[in-house]
């Protein structure tokens, strides 16, 4: 999933001559963007980029056993929206003392393109390129709403393949092909850092087509199952990952 953000980041040039792209952001002279989502309220970088405030999850180790990939903390997930903006901001021909709107980097073609946004409703960073095959053409989306949510949407030639929703607690990643929802992952995760994660292929086939993932508070009690129902029901077997 995020490839391409790096694919769109790829180191560039230093300062050169400053881009406003628009009228797109607001009043971003002084850096400083619209929300604080931080879990501390401590939020210090100069460069706008989405932040995590959902509650943490207590387990560290692999999703190798999972048939459609993911599982990830959310909080990584951020993290690597996070990374793929100060990569693009600091490669970008602006130079990373650029305030935005909008940085660009024309390094490496196609040339790619960050631009960000904020109103009532949240932020947007919005990553595109230009100049690539049409049949591969590439964007991705990142939205912070005024709740501290977190949303990313990818597209490739204008169709949505893949989303990622998320909330305080829980999050949700669907996949497409041909514009056909064909993948879910839904977690879970508890006040006290316990959690579970359902994934499933689609459409849904077969006798156990759900995994489902459980772990403790102190991310340990690691269950792989494979299931008849997301409930959990009918399950064929039950091992650590």
């Amino acid at each position: 999933m995020y490839l391409f953000v790096f694919a769109l980041t790829a180191c560039g040039g230093g300062a050169g001559d400053s881009s406003d792209g628009g009228d797109q952001g607001g009043d971003l002279g002084n850096g400083t963007q619209a929300i604080d989502c931080s879990a501390d309220k401590s939020q210090n970088l100069s460069i706008p980029v989405p932040e995590y405030a959902g509650s943490f999850s207590a387990y560290q180790g692999g999703y190798s056993g999972f048939p459609v990939g993911g599982g990830l903390d959310p909080e990584n997930l951020v993290g690597m929206a996070q990374l793929g903006i100060l990569l693009m901001v600091s490669g970008s021909n602006e130079g990373i003392m650029h305030p935005g709107p909008r940085w660009t980097n024309e390094q490496d073609q196609p040339t790619k393109y960050l631009d960000y946004s904020h109103n009532a409703e949240g932020e947007i960073w919005l990553f595109t390129q230009d100049g690539y095959d049409a049949e591969n053409e590439l964007s991705i989306r990142m939205e912070q709403s005024a709740n501290c949510g977190y949303n990313e949407y990818q597209y490739e030639d204008g169709h949505l393949v893949r989303a990622l929703e998320s909330s305080k607690y829980e999050w949700t990643l669907k996949g497409y092909t041909a514009g056909v929802q064909d993948s879910l992952i839904e977690t879970q995760i508890s006040a006290d850092r316990s959690g579970r994660t359902v994934a499933v292929s689609l459409p849904v086939d077969g006798d156990h087509p759900y995994t489902i993932m459980t772990w403790d508070s102190n991310g340990e009690s690691v269950l792989l199952k494979y299931c008849e129902t997301a409930a959990g029901t009918n399950c064929a077997s039950a091992t650590a990952p």
